[in-house]
């Protein structure tokens, strides 16, 4: 809705020049709001024509990017399109990113917050404590879609199996059963 269009404004005024939205099949009655996002000469967008998930949806955003010379060597950030992240938190993932070298970052939110509603909060405690017990990492926050995607690891994102929400929980899965090292950041 409008909360996407806003985000890609502030992250057009604060100098991102490289922007990919993929409409998963949002349908006719959003079609107002892609027209507009076509329109912002920083961004493409990729389309679905019929809903095929978010994990789709990501793997044909990290295959985009990695047919894209111009794009070579970049850090990806993965944010999603409800206004829940700040440009700011944007940002200091994709800096962490970039600096990460193979390392997967996650955009932690605090969920210590007064505004956290209290299902949230148990429930994020209980996927992160399930994760650790599952597989020995420790994770403050298994539930956050601001992710930041190192350059090397976009082939990896690709391979992993899930087309809906549950394929960032696989992302999670795999990079411990593999050891890969992640890396937090407090949004």
């Amino acid at each position: 809705d409008e909360k996407l269009l806003h985000t890609l404004s502030e992250l057009v005024r604060t100098g991102f020049t490289d922007i990919l939205v993929v409409d998963d099949g949002s349908g006719a009655a959003f079609e107002a709001v892609f027209e507009k996002v076509k329109a912002i000469p920083q961004c493409t967008l990729l389309r679905h024509g019929v809903n095929r998930g978010k994990g789709a949806a990501m793997k044909t955003a990290f295959a985009y990017i990695l047919n894209q010379s111009a794009w070579t060597g970049c850090a990806v950030v993965t944010a999603d399109a409800d206004g829940q992240h700040s440009v700011s938190d944007v940002c200091a993932v994709g800096r962490a990113a970039r600096a990460a070298g193979v390392r997967l970052v996650l955009g932690v939110r605090d969920l210590g917050l007064p505004s956290v509603p209290a299902r949230s909060k148990v429930g994020n405690r209980l996927s992160s404590w399930a994760f650790h017990s599952l597989y020995g990492v420790r994770l403050e926050d298994t539930q956050t879609g601001l992710r930041g995607v190192p350059w090397e690891l976009l082939p990896w994102c690709g391979e992993i199996k899930g087309e809906r929400f549950e394929y960032e929980m696989n992302m999670l899965i795999r990079a411990a059963q593999e050891h890969r090292a992640l890396e937090e950041v407090t949004i």
